[in-house]
């Protein structure tokens, strides 16, 4: 039960992130004022930026392979050299993945035109999330770019993936 409401709270912060940030950062990209004050650009360092730093450690999405909505076989490999929002939703809830989801169909809207943005979308539910259900939630919800993937595959290892990465 506790990992049940462990996943609601990572999903109401990023819901809060989306409706606060992604405004923010999509009028900065327009006017083309995003990187003007990066900590990279201040540094005058030319290094790409591979990973975050959390607790001061280098931190980045642990290696995955799972299946898309598509049975594509997809890993961390189809995202390099891009920006990617990471989630973990499942198709039969009820409450804040559909407002996740529609926010983040905005931000594919707004992006589509940019070859170095993805979304990688994980189920919590893979045993009932085959390929053929997210391939009709992706239909339903208009998800349709190419470099958003709704992925399956073990249990564990998507567990794995959201507690461990």
């Amino acid at each position: 039960m506790r990992n049940k409401y462990t996943y609601v709270w990572v999903s109401l912060v990023i819901l809060v992130f989306g409706i606060i940030f992604i405004p923010k950062i999509i009028e900065r990209i327009k006017k083309g004022t995003i990187t003007q004050h990066d900590r990279m650009n201040l540094a005058g360092n030319d290094e790409t930026l591979g990973f975050i730093y959390l607790n001061n450690e280098k931190r980045k999405v642990p290696d995955f392979a799972f299946l898309n909505q598509d049975s594509l076989l997809i890993s961390q490999k189809d995202y390099e050299g891009k920006v990617y929002i990471v989630e973990f939703f499942f198709t039969t809830c009820p409450s804040i993945c559909p407002v996740m989801n529609s926010n983040l169909v905005e931000i594919q809207e707004e992006f589509r035109d940019f070859d170095d943005f993805g979304v990688a979308s994980f189920t919590i539910n893979p045993e009932y999330d085959t390929p053929r259900i997210l391939k009709e939630y992706a239909e339903k919800y208009g998800i349709n770019d190419m470099d958003w993937h709704l992925m399956t595959g073990d249990r564990q290892e998507i567990y794995d993936l959201a507690n461990i990465g």
